[in-house]
């Protein structure tokens, strides 16, 4: 049976005296904490194995999570952040493009680590964005954002591209 928090604490600070409270008890008991958690384990594997039970339990999570975030909001930012940052461009490369970040590596060292279509460095405001066929999703090569999404404007269409490039040159001999 859990106690009453004291009405002189916190809430944050009766949390932290119950956490102290049971390290030490488990530290203490050993052999308790292990048949406890076993049994705890069993419990949940038992309610997961019914429709309801998978039900009930996963609103138990969500409410739990929900109840965690709240409760504890920097925490949470900072793991995410601190995850995202590391995992995000790992997964991204392999699950759209099935690339892993050393192919990635050495193809963006073979291009000279520049633009494959302006031939400009990456640096500053121009990023490597990977340039793929969104029909066969081949990849072609990696350009920079603003080649990349200039190719998307005319989607991916050589016939498109041309007809622009005889624009150009009119309006280029015009003004000559």
């Amino acid at each position: 049976m859990q106690k009453l928090k004291p009405a002189h604490l916190t809430d944050e600070e009766w949390l932290e005296r119950r956490r102290e409270y049971q390290r030490r008890y488990r530290k203490r008991h050993p052999d308790r904490a292990k048949a406890h958690d076993k049994k705890s384990r069993e419990r949940k594997l038992l309610k997961r194995q019914t429709p309801e039970g998978r039900e009930a339990y996963r609103a138990y999570e969500r409410a739990y999570a929900k109840k965690y975030k709240l409760l504890n909001p920097e925490k949470v930012r900072e793991k995410q952040t601190r995850h995202n940052r590391k995992t995000w461009r790992k997964r991204q490369l392999k699950h759209l493009y099935g690339l892993t970040p050393e192919q990635y590596a050495i193809r963006l060292h073979e291009q000279g680590n520049r633009c494959a279509l302006c031939r400009e460095p990456f640096e500053g405001r121009r990023r490597p964005h990977i340039d793929h066929c969104h029909t066969t999703n081949v990849i072609r090569g990696i350009l920079c954002q603003f080649c990349n999404f200039g190719l998307g404007q005319f989607f991916d269409k050589p016939d498109l591209l041309q007809a622009a490039i005889a624009y150009l040159t009119r309006s280029y001999a015009r003004s000559a």
